[in-house]
């Protein structure tokens, strides 16, 4: 964590974690956590996990935040600081950064000392019986996701 700390901003969404891996003294608690830092124009790939829900805490700035619900509705929200938001668990969700000068920064806490991400692939997001006419898309810079920008319902 000390990285993160009076160190420029990333040119691209960063997450560094606290999780078993980085932190072993985290065996056995089943808790873990990210800083989430999103320069101007960025945004976590839509993902979910599949074994515990995340709580995320905005610091800083603004951040769309959305997730498709086990009904295939996706419900979105426009967080500001202090704002705290719970992903559900296994539900597909994303958050995305759209102020082209300001930087934001977050931070999630998860349930599991072994945070992780299942990145929801494009053929598994275009099985989804949601209607497409009111979702924006766009293919992420890595070419692999679907990222939803606009559309869906407020939370």
């Amino acid at each position: 964590m000390r990285a993160i700390v009076n160190s420029p901003e990333p040119s691209t969404f960063k997450a560094t974690k606290a999780s078993l891996a980085e932190f072993p003294a985290l065996d056995g608690q089943s808790v873990s956590f990210a800083v989430l830092q999103y320069p101007a124009n960025s945004i976590s790939d839509p993902h979910t996990h599949p074994c515990y829900a995340e709580l995320l805490f905005l610091l800083l700035g603004t951040v769309e935040v959305g997730f498709i619900d086990t009904t295939n509705k996706l419900f979105t929200k426009v967080l500001q600081p202090p704002d705290v938001l719970v992903f559900p668990m296994g539900l597909v969700h994303y958050r995305y950064h759209s102020v082209e000068k300001n930087y934001s920064a977050a931070v999630s806490a998860f349930g599991s000392s072994c945070a992780n991400t299942t990145q929801a692939s494009i053929k598994y997001m275009e099985a989804l019986t949601m209607p497409w006419s009111h979702v924006g898309l766009c293919v992420c810079e890595r070419g692999k996701h679907l990222a939803m920008l606009i559309g869906g319902n407020d939370l």
